[in-house]
This record gives C-alpha cells, structure tokens and sequence, in this order.
C-alpha cells in the first residue's frame, strides 16, 4: 500500500465512520410522498436554515422578503425576517427573470450574524437606470427573527445588458474558507449568448465566481476582493472567475458531506443539463456554453471559439423546446435512509421532479418522482435543504413541501446512532433488554459519548462512570479512535516495509 492509498483510506475510514448507521442495508428509494409546510407565499424562490439552527427554515420571496417557518410547527412568522425594499437605495426589481433570487448564511452566522442575498436592482442610478445583479450582506437583530434593514453593506454589483439569464445563486462551500462566497452569474441574456460572455474570460458574465468577504468590501463593488486560490489570480483572466462556460446556473449546491458542486444550467432550444465539480478540481473548469449545450454542439448561429478543457455535464436530457431545469441538493439527513445519497432535482416547466444517484463517475438509478413529489403540477422553482438535511420542494405558485419516505427506517430523533423504539422499546425494533435511554438525549448518561456508541462498544450508555467524560466531546472521542486505529495501521505498514527490505 502507499503511503497516499493509506491517508485515502483513513481519511475515508473517517468519514464512514460517521454516516455507517444509515448506509447498513439501504435499499432504494421508493414510495416517496410530500409534507405540505405552508402555502400561500407569494412566489417563493428558495429555502434554507443558518447553520446550527434546526427549529426555522427561511424562504426567500422573488419581491424582496425573506419568511421564517416555524419547523416544529409548520407555521409561517408573521413579520417577515426582512424585506430587503426596507433597505435605504435597495428597491428590489423583479423585472424579467430579476428579484431577489436568493440568500447564503455566513458559516459563522451563530456568532457574527451576518448573511448575504443575492438581488436585481437598479445598480447605477446616477446615470439613468441600469438593471443588474448586486450582492449584499445584512446582519440580524438582536432579535433573531428580525434582521436589520440598516445594514445592508454591498460587495458586488455588474450591470446586466438584459433582464434574463441573471443566474441568482449564492453559497458557501463545505471545507473551504468560510469567508469564499461563491455567486452564479448567467450569460448575460437575450438568447444563445449574443455577447459570447460564456467563454471570455474577461467577461464575469457565463460564470460562477467566488469572492473573499472576509476583509470587507472593496473600494470597487464591479471587483470584489478575489481570493488568492482562484484558478485566474495572476495569469489571463478576471481574478474572480472560478468556472466558466454557462449559460443560466439559476440553482446549484454543495454536498454538505463532500464539498462537491452539482449545477442546473438552463438550456436553449435542445438540452437541459445537470454539471459537477468535485471540491478537489479546484476550480477552472470549463461547463462548454455556448460552444455547447449539453453533451452536443449549441444550436447558435454565432458560437464562441473553443476553449481547451471543456466538461460535459453528468446528466442531460431533451427539453423538447420548452424545459428549465431546477438544480436540486443530495440528501445526506438522519430520517430516511432510502434516500440517503440521492440527488434532487426538477423542471420548472416541464414540472417534472427526479433523483438519481452519482458516484463519481457514471449516474445510476434515476427515479422520477412527479405524481409523488409534484401532485398538482407546479413549477418547482428550487429543492431547498435546512440543517438536519431534511429536504424540500419549493413551488413557485406558493407552497412548501418536505420530502419524506413513510417506508425509510425509524427515526433516530436525537441522533446519537440508536432509533427511537430501539431507545424506548416499542414497536418492530425491540431490543434484547431495554436500553433506558433517553430518545430526545444523544448522551443519556452524560459521559461525553454517544449511546449508540456505548451500546456499540459495551459500556452502559446510563452509567456514566464507565466510560470517562471527555470535554472534547463525542465527534473527538470517535476521532480520536479512529486516528489510533491508523497509527497502528501505519506502523503495520512500515514493519511489512522492513520485513521486506531484510
């Protein structure tokens, strides 16, 4: 074994380690139905929970609200999170494809507040009026369901020469910098990229940028404070570029388990398209349009020069001339192990829903979903995710519905790797001698372990005397475990070395 398959493995080792209680003997999903949440919003585009936050989800509004649900509940708050309007010189403009499109929680947002939306508006005023893209960052309240309207700082602001293909994602991305935003930006507009904005690399138009927030905003919002990393820092190219060769990113997302990007480009005439990044291409790959659409040649008089390097989506399909994909999420919650590992994703004109699954290397198991997920033939507008990795379809007529899957395994509440009747001794899943734990406390006894761990490992999950507390916690304990487990390995490894070379 080298020394690099060894740290793959370990690091792999790692993170089997966390999920194996909901990949034991998973079989597909199947007999998925919906959770209606709230109707009556009006033209929701996006839903999201802040980090840490499992009791609120947050729905961005195309005219320039954000709501908060109550998740335990299902109740809609009645003074809305904030209405961007409020903000003094922020007039949302939904013209065309604009309005407020979305909104990203800083990964710190549980000590500093602060989160950023994505809007269209009139970004230069003093010269007539010109629609175009702006990023922003606002900070909550002390009340914390009220965020400030007085504190709008603005980080990026590009005209847009039309009012569609404005892109409209934004995010953070697991395991990099928690100060990287990343921002989708579509072609600019009209149709088949009339300012070929795809593949020039001078052009921030037809592309996903990511931009560094940490030091504040720049003295210039057309060019935000780039990180160092990205692919086009010092060599030909708009610093701020971290892909290339799009024509509509309107819904992307990470998988909050790997870090890696899944993209829904709206197509033309001919193909919608889902794309991928994994987190360790590192950026500067470039997604063909409009060279291409698809997997095929772009159905354009006037197409870009070619590029080197371009990536074909992972899954593409015919839009028959009227289609507009939804990127979706992969679902990586605790309640439904049927669904675990499956991405998401929907038409909003064609008002289909589907999943599938994607392992790196060739989609499996598509699955459509529709007359389950999508009864009353909606445009599904987004596939939003909160922070338990609960996921739901968001209908651009008003309502939110939960994904859920009657038939997935028992739920593990509290998540400490025991389900509940197995915690309370009810039901099909009764153990030998009752547990006695507590199913709404991960650590019944308090010892710093989880009790799916002490019953995995022999000790009394309510004693907590057998099993020393370590203030590091549970997640560290297990850390702690597994790197053991590599060191011996290792030392294994380098004594088979040894053995050899005598």
């Amino acid at each position: 074994m080298k020394f690099s398959q060894f740290s793959i493995a370990c690091q792999r080792l790692f993170i089997v380690a966390g999920i194996s209680s909901i990949l034991v003997s998973v079989p597909a999903a199947a007999a998925l139905t919906r959770q209606v949440i709230v109707t009556g919003l009006s033209s929701p585009v996006q839903l999201t929970a802040p980090p840490n936050v499992t009791d609120r989800l947050f729905v961005v509004l195309r005219g320039g609200e954000i709501r908060i649900i109550n998740k335990g509940a299902g109740t809609l708050l009645a003074t809305p999170f904030i209405d961007v309007n409020d903000s003094p010189g922020s007039d949302v403009d939904a013209s065309g494809e604009g309005g407020l499109l979305s909104m990203a929680f800083h990964p710190n947002y549980s000590s500093n507040g602060q989160f950023f939306v994505y809007y269209t508006a009139d970004v230069d005023p003093t010269a007539g009026y010109q629609f175009g893209t702006r990023v922003s960052r606002f900070t909550v309240s002390a009340n914390r369901d009220v965020a400030n309207p007085n504190s709008e700082v603005v980080f990026f602001e590009l005209d847009q020469p039309f009012t569609n293909h404005n892109g409209g994602m934004i995010g953070f991305r697991p395991f990099d910098s928690p100060d990287y935003l990343y921002i989708g930006l579509g072609d600019g507009g009209s149709g088949c990229d009339p300012l070929l904005a795809g593949q020039d690399l001078n052009s921030k138009l037809g592309k996903i940028l990511r931009i560094d927030v940490g030091s504040g905003p720049s003295n210039d919002v057309e060019n935000p404070n780039a990180p160092a990393t990205n692919p086009y820092v010092g060599v030909a190219g708009d610093d701020l570029i971290w892909s290339l060769g799009w024509r509509n990113p309107f819904r992307w997302s990470f998988d909050r388990l790997t870090g890696d990007m899944y993209i829904g480009d709206v197509g033309q005439a001919t193909r919608e398209e889902i794309s991928f990044e994994s987190i360790s291409d590192g950026g500067g790959l470039n997604f063909g349009w409009n060279a291409r659409e698809g997997t095929i040649a772009a159905p354009c008089g006037t197409v870009s020069p070619t590029l080197p390097g371009m990536v074909n989506p992972i899954f593409d399909y015919a839009n028959g001339g009227g289609g507009s994909v939804t990127g979706g999420v992969i679902y990586r919650g605790t309640q439904y192990a049927t669904m675990y590992g499956r991405y998401f994703f929907a038409d909003f004109v064609q008002q289909e829903v589907w999943s599938f699954e994607y392992d790196g290397v060739s989609v499996t198991d598509f699955q459509n979903h529709t007359s389950a997920l999508n009864p009353n033939s909606a445009s599904v507008v987004a596939i939003g995710e909160d922070t338990a990795g609960d996921i739901y379809v968001v209908e651009f007529g008003g309502t939110i519905a939960r994904i859920i899957d009657p038939a997935s395994p028992p739920v593990d509440a509290d998540q400490d790797l025991l389900v509940d009747e197995y915690e309370t001794d009810t039901g099909t899943f009764v153990s030998p001698t009752d547990t006695g734990t507590d199913p709404g406390d991960p650590d019944t006894d308090g010892d710093g372990v989880l009790d799916g761990i002490e019953v995995d490992l022999g000790t009394d999950p309510n004693n907590a005397l057998d099993f020393p507390s370590l203030p590091i916690g549970w997640q560290w304990t297990g850390a702690l475990v597994v790197a053991i487990a590599c060191g011996v390995l290792a030392l294994r490894v380098v004594r088979r070395k040894a053995v050899v070379k005598s």
